[in-house]
């Protein structure tokens, strides 16, 4: 999922794209972004990934893990 009220221009910040780890209730999750830090956002905040996004979140996911061994 992709949490676009992350993204903000100055200081400039990308969104959050990570994986939903759990739904906390009361429209609130909790994702986990690809260097496993947890986040939690508003279901509202989200999108769905694109292909794109999910292949660069696996990517980066594998050169976190390869940095941590």
């Amino acid at each position: 999922m992709v949490d676009e009220a992350a993204a903000r221009e100055s200081p400039p910040a990308s969104c959050w794209l990570g994986r939903v780890q759990m739904v906390l209730g009361d429209g609130w999750v909790r994702i986990i972004l690809p260097h496993a830090v947890e986040v939690t956002t508003r279901i509202g905040d989200l999108r769905d990934a694109t292909d794109d996004e999910r292949a660069a979140y696996d990517a980066r996911v594998a050169r976190c893990r390869e940095t941590r061994l």
